[in-house]
């Protein structure tokens, strides 16, 4: 399996949840991408025996697949897309070997693991997803781990287009996890590669995921497995974070 996270500014959640899931998938070849001032980055990737792949396409542009014509602020896209090897750019970053039905992940940095991994045969042609649930202090983390507080009293994060609302929204319902995980955001997107696949180039992080969600022909939501969001949520990071994370 390969694991890319990427990860800007983001060394200080980088730091709690990457030792993690080098434990949770130890047969797994992880990558972080980052850019070369990020210095932090590189240091905890480095701390955790990981491969960090340093880019400059957080400014960039393909301008064979760049959607809108903003200006770039983080193309998140196409870093992945060199990270994993899916495209090789002009400017001197080698495409790595990756073949057809390769198991693939793409992971925030800023997402904890919890539940069972789907060890069960991952279907090509489908994408995967999970619930996840805000934990904005680093108490609520240490909780949830000793158990003392329970999944059913975290709030579920449920995706919204903006003025969308969700009626009859029962937060800890199986129906509401269920649509959430089923949107199969950028947080956690777990597939098999085939070739011509690519996450592709734009301004920000505000809507790759769904452009390459859409490129498969069925998502899956993970029912035993789970992930906590570390943090503030806000819209604004879709543009990056300007300066190192302080967390908590």
């Amino acid at each position: 399996m390969r694991v890319v996270t990427p990860s800007v500014n983001c060394a200080a959640f980088l730091e709690i949840t990457l030792p993690v899931w080098r434990r949770l998938l130890s047969e797994a070849w992880f990558t972080v991408v980052t850019s070369a001032e990020d210095t932090d980055t590189q240091r905890v990737a480095r701390d955790n025996g990981v491969h960090c792949f340093i880019t400059d396409a957080w400014k960039r542009v393909d301008p064979t697949c760049h959607y809108d014509s903003r200006p770039v602020t983080f193309n998140k896209a196409l870093a992945l897309d060199e990270a994993f090897g899916f495209w090789k750019s002009e400017v001197g970053c080698r495409k790595s070997e990756v073949r057809e039905g390769d198991l693939c992940l793409s992971l925030d940095a800023d997402c904890y693991p919890f539940g069972e991994w789907p060890w069960h045969p991952i279907e090509l042609g489908v994408i995967y997803s999970c619930a996840r649930y805000h934990c904005p202090t680093l108490a609520m983390l240490a909780e949830h781990i000793a158990g003392t507080l329970p999944r059913e009293s975290m709030e579920v994060i449920l995706p919204r287009r903006r003025g969308e609302s969700w009626p009859d929204y029962e937060p800890h319902s199986a129906e509401s996890v269920q649509r959430a995980g089923r949107r199969c955001l950028g947080f956690f997107q777990l597939f098999r590669y085939r070739p011509g696949l690519r996450f592709g180039s734009f301004p920000t992080a505000g809507k790759y995921d769904l452009v390459f969600r859409d490129r498969f022909s069925r998502r899956v939501v993970l029912q035993d497995f789970y992930v906590l969001h570390l943090g503030e949520q806000s819209r604004a990071h879709w543009r990056g974070h300007p300066a190192p994370v302080v967390w908590p």
